[in-house]
């Protein structure tokens, strides 16, 4: 095990290389943590909508979990490319559009 390795400063701490992979760490572990409150915002609003709307329970749950499921999936598997960034901002607007059509939605699964 090396000094980087540990966290503490050497001169091999301030490589180019070395800035570019922390930097890069940084702002991933930075937008991740963002990116998994706006799927555990979607899972929680599919999964409160089961419990107002029991006769939709299943389906409400199941959408609950596969729509944050497969954005994380699909992120993972794309991850820094434009097609990662086009997933993280749709999770986010996704998020929007069901809270500010809430009412719609509610409306829609009453009898």
């Amino acid at each position: 095990m090396n000094y980087t390795e540990l966290g503490t400063f050497s001169p091999m701490s301030f490589s180019s290389n070395n800035c570019r992979r922390r930097c890069k760490s940084f702002k991933k572990n930075f937008d991740t943590s963002f990116l998994h409150a706006i799927w555990a915002g979607i899972a929680g609003y599919f999964i409160s909508l089961s419990f107002l709307y029991p006769k939709n329970r299943k389906a409400l749950r199941l959408l609950g979990i596969l729509i944050p499921a497969v954005l994380h999936g699909m992120y993972d598997s794309f991850g820094w490319s434009l097609i990662g960034l086009f997933i993280s901002y749709l999770g986010a607007v996704l998020l929007i559009v069901y809270l500010q059509r809430a009412k719609d939605f509610q409306n829609k699964l009453l009898p």
